[in-house]
């Protein structure tokens, strides 16, 4: 199994924290948020890490993992860098963003799961209430829909009802439906699309198909400055 980490961007909402240094070296709880992560790199025999903002300083931190560089990481979104790993993908792998403090428990239970899964946190409401506002929930929340114990709709905008989950930046997914997804990137031609938005074309059009993973599990991720202040508060009283 290989773990893929994506952090190639600068966190630009964190302002003067992320001037010299890309967002996954910010420090919370006397540990940069990629360190929180090391504890699950047992759990895998390859590591990968896409870089790009300010690449070195991750680099010079993090020791024996693969690095690669999206060096177009300005003009482009995640979905980009995910695939700047292919050719090293020869077995199922999980993708995870790099701003995210969780449970590692989260990923023991997946990695014993077949088929392609997606972690989303049914207590992520709890959470976010101490991050923002409800107007502001409504605006930076996604819409996540499950039927039939599969994923049918994700990354769209809230409307009206708060959903009951929220994607937390961890996909597990199988070798061979990485591959696919990756020429279904090449066919779309939007190197900007977002992660959500893209998975969301990728089930509509049945490219591939996603099982819930639900967890109430501790799980954080760091956007703002606020969002650091309440990372920092939380982390310390646990």
């Amino acid at each position: 199994m290989i773990l893929l980490i994506l952090a190639s961007g600068k966190g630009t909402r964190l302002g003067s924290l992320t001037a010299s240094k890309p967002k996954c070296m910010v420090r919370i709880n006397n540990k940069t948020i990629l360190e929180h992560s090391v504890p699950i790199f047992k759990y895998f025999k390859k590591i990968l890490i896409i870089v790009g903002y300010k690449k070195k300083i991750i680099m010079n931190n993090i020791k024996n993992v693969k690095y690669i560089e999206n060096k177009d990481f300005r003009n482009t979104n995640m979905v980009e860098s995910i695939f700047k790993a292919r050719k090293f993908i020869n077995n199922n792998l999980v993708i995870m963003y790099s701003d995210i403090i969780f449970d590692k428990k989260i990923i023991k239970d997946i990695l014993k799961l077949k088929k392609n899964i997606m972690p989303i946190n049914s207590n992520w409401l709890k959470l976010w209430k101490l991050r923002m506002n409800t107007k502001k929930i409504y605006e930076d929340a996604e819409n996540i829909l499950v039927s039939k114990g599969q994923i049918i709709e994700i990354g769209n905008k809230i409307e009206n009802k708060l959903p009951k989950y929220q994607f937390m930046g961890i996909l597990k997914i199988m070798k061979n439906d990485y591959h696919k997804l990756f020429k279904f990137y090449k066919k779309i031609k939007n190197k900007k699309i977002d992660f959500t938005s893209f998975l969301n074309l990728a089930i509509k059009n049945k490219i591939i198909k996603i099982k819930p993973y639900q967890t109430g599990k501790f799980w954080l991720e760091i956007d703002s400055k606020k969002d650091f202040a309440v990372a920092n508060k939380l982390l310390k009283k646990n």
